[in-house]
């Protein structure tokens, strides 16, 4: 491993890991084929508390690039090994990789040329997926999914493989013969392609870009990541850190553009983390409570996809906020109520009826205002995406219809 370079460069490329040594491995040997000059990136890996011999690894690896290592005594969360990791970087431009990926020889190149204008955050490709190696812990749709890529010589001998196997070596590796095994998780790809079709890749008219920023590659200027400050050090376990960082990037203006040229594929392994994903959305939503983020998450208990909420903000943003921000207001407060009664974010019956029964009165107090602005909206002719869910929400969370709520 090369020692620390205080130089300045051009690309400083993140990688935190815990406990990936052989994955680790493949990530860090295949940056050797680079085609961007040497000299002007650098590749930080965060070693997160790992117990494995990730350290005997970076000590003995051979690359042709500058790459460095941080060590933290105990795993502290990908935000903030992310956030550790920017704090040594000497880019001008930060691309986040995880361990577990492999990047094409024209990864850096290709993030690069797609800075050509400021205030740009850059999301690659996400959904290709290969498998370096066999675990005993391999089960469900990723024990199914092996059978695809592998070989009736490999099926067949699966019984007499070892736990962490190589299933390509390295010679393959550096031949790029990974990326003609890959293969694609085809509903996610397809769901993220119909948005490109609607959206363009420069992702215009869509209003919800920061789901599409996912940390195993995306860049953009170091100068923007210490803007919103970076990864919120509360995401400790898996999940929504990144849309998080993403959402806060858009809220900052911020533009995005979603390239799917830029590969890099996920070797895949078992899934040894708890899934605390809907804890995670629950705190990202709660700690912002705006109508975007709970329409995406929670407008699906109203029957509301991501089609109709992206329709619902188009049509909330044309309308005068001023006339219109009370009822607005009301919408809000009934997706909170809305999400809260689904997930029971209370800690008991009482707290939640308590609070339905308070924001029901709040309207009735103020049903004359309310009623007026709702049937203005209503018949302006714009919003009926609005309208329609705005009932939906008032019969899913009061259990009536809006006619009967006096």
């Amino acid at each position: 491993m090369n020692e620390w370079c205080n130089e300045a460069m051009k690309v400083s490329i993140i990688i935190p890991s815990y406990n990936a040594s052989e994955r680790l491995y493949y990530n860090l040997l295949y940056f050797n084929m680079q085609e961007y000059p040497r000299a002007d990136f650098e590749v930080i890996v965060v070693n997160n508390g790992s117990t494995d011999d990730t350290r005997e690894m970076l000590s003995d690896i051979h690359t042709n690039y500058t790459l460095n290592s941080i060590s933290i005594n105990k795993n502290m969360g990908r935000a903030f090994a992310r956030n550790y990791g920017v704090k040594r970087a000497k880019g001008d431009i930060i691309i986040f990789h995880d361990s577990d990926m492999i990047a094409e020889g024209a990864f850096i190149a290709k993030h690069l040329e797609a800075h050509r204008s400021s205030n740009i955050a850059v999301c690659g490709q996400s959904w290709e997926r290969i498998y370096t190696y066999y675990y005993e812990d391999f089960k469900g749709y990723l024990k199914r999914n092996m059978y695809h890529q592998l070989g009736e010589d490999q099926i067949l001998g699966l019984n007499h493989l070892r736990d962490k196997q190589a299933l390509i070596s390295k010679s393959q590796i550096l031949s790029g013969d990974c990326f003609q095994r890959s293969f694609y998780l085809v509903k996610m790809f397809q769901a993220e392609q119909i948005i490109l079709n609607n959206y363009g890749n420069s992702l215009k008219g869509y209003y919800f870009p920061w789901s599409l920023l996912v940390t195993n590659n995306c860049s953009l200027e170091k100068s923007l990541f210490y803007k919103v400050d970076g990864f919120d050090n509360s995401y400790v376990e898996w999940g929504c850190e990144d849309l998080d960082f993403g959402y806060r990037l858009y809220k900052s203006g911020c533009n995005f553009i979603k390239d799917n040229a830029i590969r890099s594929i996920h070797q895949e392994h078992p899934i040894s983390y708890i899934d605390r994903g809907e804890q995670n959305i629950l705190y990202f939503t709660r700690k912002y409570e705006n109508i975007d983020l709970l329409l995406f998450y929670y407008g699906y208990f109203i029957s509301v996809d991501k089609t109709t909420a992206n329709e619902i903000m188009k049509e909330i943003e044309k309308i005068d906020s001023m006339k219109y921000g009370f009822i607005i207001e009301i919408y809000r407060k009934l997706l909170i109520a809305l999400r809260n009664k689904n997930i029971r974010v209370n800690a008991s019956e009482k707290d939640w009826f308590y609070e339905i029964r308070k924001l029901k009165t709040d309207m009735i107090s103020q049903m004359e205002t309310f009623q007026i602005l709702y049937h203005s909206l209503k018949n302006e002719g714009v919003s009926a995406n609005l309208i329609n869910s705005f009932d939906l929400l008032i019969k899913k969370v009061f259990n009536i219809n809006f006619e009967h709520l006096n």
